[in-house]
């Protein structure tokens, strides 16, 4: 057995406690400034060093593993740590070095945070992962230690192998350790070439490997990103800190890696910390199978509060496909989200908003994220899975989301309500709405449809419209469905609609009052996305033709700040 290190819980500086999994990811995210680079840094200072003050993680509890015997051994076949005569039984770590029996009775005694911290922690930041890709002095393997990933590359043919595959996956260019003709200095060069036949190669392939571009040449985002990868697969680190591993990539890259490292925490045992503002690292890392934790941060003054999805949860709220390919996951990065009923809506109400002046220029405008979960009878989903991690949810729907009670009842539940203070007033209106059917007349109806087929220029879909809606037959739910609250009839259901509207508000689920997005500018004609381009392309959402739709959003906007 090899000694290691874990990481058993971690606090947040609001008190909340988190009990982790042994090994698999730890994803902290939030919108910018709640601390999720400094989360991590101060759990590398606190593994590290005794006696020590976290600003967002206020305290980390370590677990170390195996025996002392265990330990020595690992400490000594690791070709990490000088090793000569004249340091016989002593450890070098660092720029010191530790009596072999010092060591095993620190690990005994509990005290080998002191010693030890450094060795099991990998803090792979930015400009570490810039750095890896950088050419390094040839070391002396037999009496100094290597002290840069290429080093341990050389030693591990397996791994290179490794990373050139993942490179032309990633960047659809290899990689190849340079050990010849640098002088002084081996690198990494991008390109794909033979290993040589013979220990010492020819000219031709010293010359082929020359021409061949230096990888710290190349790009930030596959310098960042194969330095990352390189800290990791030569390191022996059982925790693993990341900060921002998206940074400089593009979003399938970012995607990919994250898969890569949630593969790397399962394969490794070990327990990644990732800092993130990227919905395509959490979409990657849920791609693989490592065990996930997300630790959503928000700040409330100088306190970080936390919200915590245990892996359990991560996985069965983001099993849903219509969650996992919709943009919902890019709520865990904004300060406000609003759930609509479809894209049009989500287009409709995001262009209102940019039409609303801030009501303070001094203070930072929220960040809103408009997301669409694909009808009325999915939003439940959408609100369950934002609420769970905390994030401020608004719902956003047309009046007759009233018409079913199952999907408001769904809805009410999954917003924090009690389904039974709705029940009564939703079965007073619906009594009132379904008895009131229209009682239609042959006559009357062929009239209606005669006289719909003659205000036409053309036949065309849209043209046929008018035709659809004289063959109806339409009940009360019909026309509130456009009306709104106005189309209510007077007294007990009207009185009982009112109690409804305002009791879902409470909710934070807004219903159009005056029927759908469509009612707000009835001078467009249409319906949907065709509806929503005739209205942005005549640019009324700007004017005074939309203050309605304004009103209502600054309402909604409004309810979610208090």
């Amino acid at each position: 057995m090899s000694a290691s290190a874990l990481v058993k819980t971690i606090t947040v500086s609001d008190g909340t406690t988190v009990a982790l999994p042994e090994s698999g990811v730890v994803l902290f995210v939030g919108s910018n400034n709640v601390g999720k680079s400094q989360a991590l840094r101060d759990i590398s200072k606190l593994v590290r060093e005794q006696n020590q003050v976290g600003l967002v993680v206020t305290a980390v509890e370590v677990e170390y593993r195996g025996t002392p015997d265990d330990l020595i051994a690992q400490l000594r076949s690791d070709r990490t740590i000088l090793r000569s005569g004249v340091n016989a039984g002593r450890i070098r770590m660092g720029d010191g070095s530790l009596v072999e029996v010092s060591v095993a009775l620190e690990w005994w005694s509990g005290g080998a945070q002191q010693y030890l911290g450094k060795y099991f922690l990998l803090h792979a930041d930015t400009e570490s992962r810039l750095e890896a890709s950088r050419p390094t002095g040839v070391p002396d393997l037999f009496h100094i230690e290597p002290s840069h990933p290429l080093h341990s590359l050389y030693l591990r043919r397996d791994i290179e192998t490794r990373l050139n595959a993942i490179s032309h996956q990633a960047f659809d260019e290899g990689l190849v350790l340079d050990i010849w003709t640098g002088g002084s200095q081996w690198a990494l060069r991008v390109g794909e070439i033979a290993q040589p036949d013979a220990p010492r190669p020819d000219q031709m392939y010293l010359d082929a490997i020359q021409g061949l571009p230096l990888l710290h040449d190349q790009g930030d985002g596959m310098r960042s990103m194969i330095g990352l990868l390189l800290n990791l697969t030569t390191s022996h680190q059982t925790i693993s800190l990341v900060d921002e591993p998206e940074a400089f990539l593009h979003p399938p890259q970012a995607r990919f890696l994250a898969k890569l490292l949630s593969q790397d925490s399962e394969e490794s045992g070990r327990a990644v910390f990732l800092s993130t503002h990227s919905s395509d690292i959490v979409h990657g890392i849920l791609e693989g199978s490592a065990p996930t934790t997300v630790i959503r941060l928000r700040r409330n003054g100088n306190v970080n509060e936390a919200a915590v999805l245990s892996n359990e949860a991560v996985r069965r709220l983001w099993s849903d496909p219509l969650l996992r390919y919709s943009n919902l996951l890019e709520g865990l990065f904004t300060d406000v989200v609003i759930v609509c009923e479809s894209d049009a809506d989500c287009k409709f109400f995001a262009s209102i908003r940019d039409t609303i002046p801030p009501v303070d220029s001094r203070e930072r405008r929220p960040d809103v994220l408009f997301v669409s979960c694909g009808g009325k009878s999915r939003m439940h989903v959408g609100v369950e899975a934002l609420r769970a991690a905390s994030v401020p949810v608004a719902v956003i729907g047309d009046f007759d989301v009233l018409n079913n009670w199952g999907t408001l009842s769904r809805l009410i539940l999954k917003a924090g309500g009690t389904v039974s203070e709705f029940e009564a007033d939703w079965r007073i209106l619906n009594s009132a709405l379904t008895s009131d059917t229209r009682t239609a007349s042959v006559a009357g109806m062929k009239e209606a449809v005669v006289a719909a087929f003659d205000s036409m220029a053309e036949v065309s879909r849209k043209a046929l419209d008018p035709v659809r809606e004289a063959l109806k037959i339409e009940n009360g739910w019909d026309r509130v469905k456009n009306a709104g609250l106005s189309g209510v009839p007077k007294a007990d259901a009207y009185n009982a609609a009112k109690r409804l509207l305002d009791g879902l508000k409470s909710l934070q689920i807004h219903l159009i009052p005056v029927g759908e997005m469509e009612d707000f500018v009835p001078e467009i004609g249409g319906h949907g996305p065709s509806w929503v381009a005739d209205v942005l392309e005549s640019r009324l959402h700007e004017g005074s033709d939309a203050d309605g739709a304004r009103d209502f959003f600054s309402s909604v906007m409004g309810s979610i700040a208090h």
